[in-house]
């Protein structure tokens, strides 16, 4: 299951960013380590921001919850978490069911 996760550093840590400096670079080095295990497909930068955007490809919520929480600092950002359904297969479903509301329409 792939899940779009963006994070942005909360208002009331960005005064103590430079004490938080270290937290900040564990969790970039967790998430190069999650990339090389193939669990992030994708991650940059927000531009003009404190923010990240994570493409991450994980078995279940369960496995990205755990995954989120034992980033170093994870309390210190503001988490958004979108479930991705793949193109093709939202489009078959949806000829799959405009298919099935023309047999109902003309029954």
């Amino acid at each position: 299951m792939l899940f779009l996760v963006k994070t942005k550093v909360k208002e009331k840590y960005m005064p103590k960013l430079q004490e938080l400096y270290g937290t900040i670079m564990e969790q970039m080095d967790m998430i190069v380590a999650l990339q090389q295990q193939g669990k992030i497909v994708f991650s940059g930068k927000v531009a003009e921001q404190i923010a990240s955007v994570l493409i991450m490809d994980m078995e279940s919520r369960q496995e990205l919850d755990e995954s989120i929480q034992a980033m170093p600092g994870a309390d210190i950002f503001e988490i958004e978490i979108t479930p991705l359904e793949d193109f093709q297969a939202h489009l078959k479903a949806a000829k799959e069911a405009l298919e099935a509301m023309k047999g109902i329409m003309n029954e």
